[in-house]
């Protein structure tokens, strides 16, 4: 999500205003069970302007206590969620 009219470098700013050569911008669905070090490691990236037209749009985690759920909270991502719920013989996701 990009946080204002952050600048690159700025530690807020973790999307790019749009994609690279006036292709449309690739919003990135993160997945998450942890701490969230590939997330984080894309995160920096997007800010830093090494990965262009790219915006991470939601996080998602099957941990509800995962740091890296917290971590996009405080990089300010409006979109994150703790799922998963197994139930017996299928694989379906449910809200918690």
């Amino acid at each position: 999500m990009n946080a204002g009219n952050a600048e690159p470098g700025d530690p807020t700013r973790i999307s790019q205003a749009s994609g690279a050569a006036g292709r449309p911008l690739v919003r990135l669905g993160i997945l998450l069970s942890g701490r969230g070090s590939n997330f984080l490691a894309i995160a920096e990236s997007i800010r830093a302007g090494r990965l262009k037209g790219v915006e991470i749009a939601v996080v998602i985690s099957n941990v509800a206590e995962a740091a890296g759920i917290e971590k996009a909270r405080e990089l300010g991502l409006r979109r994150q969620r703790s799922f998963c719920r197994r139930d017996a013989g299928a694989r379906s996701m449910t809200p918690r």
